[in-house]
């Protein structure tokens, strides 16, 4: 800003003014399509200021969309990951066969596959607990389906914010 300003002084000296322009190009020529000049106009030289700064702020929001996406995608993995984690240990505890353990757990991440895009956490919860009575597991204690249903809302959670970012569609 404070360079464009000695650009459009009409007091400041020609030396000020092409140190000006110096500065101005070699910081931020990538941004300007075309290097200033001393004879530029000051229409030229607002439009070039109104560039840089708009080209500045897309790159800075385009570096922040990739931090906050890449973040996003992780804490969305961590609670997928911990959401079936969680249904395996309990698919031991319930009393099912290794054979059903590993059948159950196919079946669960189809569900969260197929559906959890447009179910809500109940919804989901509760497809999960149908799927464990559809394996013969006897029923989770109290404290267990709260864990489940914790699970199950912190994998949705991180889903609507994963969705946010443009990088997993609408839920």
């Amino acid at each position: 800003e404070r360079l464009f300003a000695v650009m459009k002084n009409e007091t400041a000296s020609r030396e000020k003014k092409q140190d000006a322009i110096e500065k101005l190009n070699s910081k931020y020529g990538e941004y300007l399509d075309n290097t200033i000049k001393e004879t530029d106009s000051v229409d030229n030289l607002s439009k070039a200021y109104d560039r840089l700064t708009a080209s500045i702020t897309e790159k800075y929001l385009a570096e922040q969309k990739a931090i906050i996406t890449g973040t996003a995608q992780a804490n969305y993995n961590d609670a997928e990951s911990s959401l079936l984690g969680i249904i395996q240990s309990f698919s031991k505890e319930v009393g099912l066969s290794s054979r059903n353990q590993g059948s159950l757990l196919a079946e669960i991440q189809k569900v969260i596959g197929r559906y959890s895009k447009y179910w809500d956490a109940a919804d989901i919860y509760n497809k999960i607990l149908q799927t464990f009575k559809n394996f013969g597991a006897k029923g989770l204690s109290a404290r267990d389906e709260g864990k489940l249903y914790s699970a199950v809302w912190d994998f949705k959670e991180t889903q609507k914010i994963l969705a946010a970012t443009g990088r997993l569609s609408p839920v």
